[in-house]
């Protein structure tokens, strides 16, 4: 079944083609419950906080919008401001 898909894929069948070893794949993502730590004076963010399934790139979308969300809250903590 995975020679016959890839040769469909190519547009032909290969000689060279071996398949070893095959490994279901099922799409899920999780997401962290907390995102803050008081006690440990931790963050989350990026793939600490969420994974994603590789489609569509959600992963690096939303770690760099926690990065982002978590550098004006860190410079409003440095700069002593009131969130």
């Amino acid at each position: 079944m995975c020679e016959d898909l890839i040769f469909k894929l190519v547009g032909h069948e290969l000689e060279d083609i071996s398949i070893l070893d095959i490994k279901p794949w099922v799409m899920h993502a999780e997401v962290a419950e907390k995102f803050l730590s008081f006690e440990n004076q931790v963050f989350l963010a990026g793939d600490a906080a969420h994974r994603f399934p590789p489609a569509g790139g959600f992963g690096i979308i939303t770690g760099i919008q926690d990065a982002q969300n978590l550098a004006w809250k860190l410079a409003a903590v440095v700069n002593d401001c009131h969130i």
